[in-house]
């Protein structure tokens, strides 16, 4: 089943106007029209469109989309920390000294991200290696819901970096203002 996300011209327009300030409404709209029909053309063709910076939403059988946001590490509640069931209980010892209220669930790792871009959970501390392939849609997924997927020294995870394609360690943030830097650091 598909659904439809509509996108209001108009409402492109004026953020574009509000973004760019610099730009005359003309060009905006002719640059809007290029983009646009191009974008049809391609669904036309049966390709694939991916567009950045518009959320991650969740449809349920007959329900509107609804938008995922990641959620903000609260003092007050507990703040879910998603595992492997792999994990080094020396880990699991030091992220309950680092974080407030932790609450430890291990599940599979598809499962991880869509949680955390859900507001389900604040963290993924990944500290074995995975694929590429393993791990791209699920930052993306966390990217528009508003977190970051990052490497040890805090990089946005990179792709095709290497000839076998794998990740070393990696870490699902969901609230970016949160000091995960210490906490991540303290790992190693």
């Amino acid at each position: 089943r598909r659904f439809k996300l509509a996108i209001v011209k108009s409402k492109l327009l004026k953020q574009l106007s509000n973004n760019y300030p610099n730009f005359l409404k003309k060009d905006l709209e002719k640059f809007t029209d290029i983009i646009l029909n191009e974008i049809k053309r391609a669904l036309k063709r049966g390709d694939r469109v991916e567009l950045r910076g518009l959320g991650a939403y969740l449809k349920k059988k007959n329900d509107q989309p609804t938008r995922l946001y990641t959620k903000k590490v609260n003092c007050d509640h507990p703040n879910i920390i998603y595992t492997s069931t792999s994990i080094n209980e020396n880990i699991l010892h030091l992220l309950a000294n680092k974080i407030y209220s932790p609450k430890f669930i291990k599940c599979s790792s598809a499962l991880k991200f869509g949680y955390i871009a859900s507001g389900q959970g604040c963290f993924y501390p990944r500290l074995g290696p995975t694929h590429e392939w393993d791990t791209a849609a699920g930052q993306s997924l966390i990217e528009e819901a508003g977190g970051v997927v990052v490497d040890k020294f805090m990089q946005p995870l990179r792709y095709n970096k290497n000839k076998t394609f794998i990740n070393k360690e990696f870490f699902v943030i969901s609230d970016v203002n949160y000091d995960w830097k210490s906490v991540i650091e303290a790992i190693f």
